[in-house]
């Protein structure tokens, strides 16, 4: 079971009317190519390892590899991981990277040809950073594409006439080692779909590069939620579940959620309604949620749109983990106006950030009460606590200010 389109409010002005935006992309539906991707099955699986970069672009062409693929799998190589080979590389693995000495694909014999595809997902220097960084991948056989015709992805300038997005590379692949497989071709079509969307986009005005004052010194090393737009800041925690009979890649749903505006005190919450299957495992108890109040609560689409409403305007959205903004990303924002704390408090103190209540711990840091139930109080507080510190250490105070 998927999940759904969501309905949320376009304004929160009397008379508004819900507009139908894509759970997956976030994307009204006028503007989703989501449910035009055609489930291609393949044999030969694509592992896509993403720069952490990438991972919110609202032009990215991953969730193409993702949603047409029979076998996908994207991993995000965040700061410090995947350090050694990850378990679900196999023996049979090959790296799609340009790297001296690789092997063009279309000479490879049909006996030489990997089981599992890794292919690194970036801007051709965030690519060249991951095989860098990470020494398993040059262990990897790598092989290498021949483009014959330029790139079809227009929004970005590639490096060289050879240079071809990821989702072009993995079909141009999938037809060298798959030659019988079919579906790849219908796969680019709804990618020149999202593109021409996005040009026309663009030709109305929607879109364009953004002139910015210069910040101060001090304020660079954060993100500007937590400093210049902290009256639009909402911090975020969402619980999520899996089904448990329909398997390993089975749909997340949000089953609690939970925010909070530092700058003015509100603070809103609501269950959701899962599917039935949700609730036979231990990560509801672990929530310390009810079965009968989860039963009870919104579905997804009223649940979703109530915290539409509660956005202001020009909200920032930011969360402890990426994971929460991946389940509870407001429909038809810019995907500029996400925040994720663990790598601001990163980047601000050069240091592993780790679990969210020992950072906190360890700051010394008093998490506000917060009128929300379960588990989910504390671990919003504990982000609310940490945004605090984070724009005080910023705006260089002595003590941060307690939130309120």
């Amino acid at each position: 079971m998927e999940p759904p389109a969501i309905a949320a409010a376009s304004s929160a002005a009397p008379g508004w009317q819900p507009r139908t935006f894509c759970w997956r992309c976030a994307k009204p539906g006028d503007a989703c190519v989501c449910a035009s991707v055609p489930r291609v099955e393949n044999r030969t699986e694509v592992v896509v390892l993403q720069h952490p970069r990438e991972r919110f672009h609202p032009i990215g062409t991953v969730r193409f590899v993702e949603l047409g693929l029979a076998r996908a799998r994207v991993e995000v190589a965040r700061a410090g991981g995947f350090t050694r080979r990850p378990p679900w590389i196999g023996p049979r693995a090959a790296l799609l990277y340009p790297a001296p000495g690789a092997v063009e694909l279309a000479q490879l014999s049909p006996a030489a040809r990997p089981d599992q595809l890794v292919v690194l997902d970036g801007t051709w220097h965030h690519a060249k950073t991951l095989h860098r960084d990470l020494a398993w991948l040059r262990e990897l056989p790598a092989l290498r594409l021949a483009p014959t015709t330029p790139s079809r992805y227009r929004l970005r300038r590639e490096p060289t006439p050879e240079a071809i997005s990821t989702v072009e590379a993995v079909v141009e692949a999938l037809r060298l080692l798959e030659p019988e497989t079919g579906g790849t071709e219908q796969l680019l079509g709804a990618f020149d779909r999202m593109i021409d969307q996005q040009i026309e986009h663009v030709r109305r005005g929607g879109g364009g590069r953004r002139v910015e004052r210069s910040r101060p010194r001090p304020w660079r090393s954060y993100p500007r939620g937590l400093v210049e737009e902290w009256d639009a800041l909402v911090i975020v925690y969402a619980e999520g579940l899996r089904g448990v009979r329909a398997g390993a890649r089975a749909a997340r749903w949000p089953v609690h959620v939970v925010a909070h505006r530092p700058a003015t005190g509100a603070t809103f919450e609501s269950l959701v309604r899962v599917p039935g299957d949700c609730l036979e495992g231990p990560a509801l108890r672990h929530a310390r949620l009810a079965p009968e109040e989860v039963a009870l609560a919104p579905d997804a689409v009223a649940a979703v749109a109530a915290f539409e409403r509660f956005l202001p305007s020009g909200a920032v959205v930011a969360a402890w983990n990426a994971t929460t903004l991946d389940l509870v990303l407001p429909g038809g924002r810019e995907r500029r106006g996400v925040l994720v704390l663990k790598s601001a408090y990163g980047s601000a103190t050069a240091q592993a950030a780790g679990v969210l209540e020992e950072a906190t711990a360890a700051l010394g840091l008093i998490p506000p009460e917060l009128p929300v139930r379960g588990r989910a109080r504390e671990r919003l507080a504990a982000a609310v606590a940490m945004a605090a510190w984070l724009r005080a250490r910023a705006l260089g105070e002595a003590r941060p200010r307690p939130p309120m």
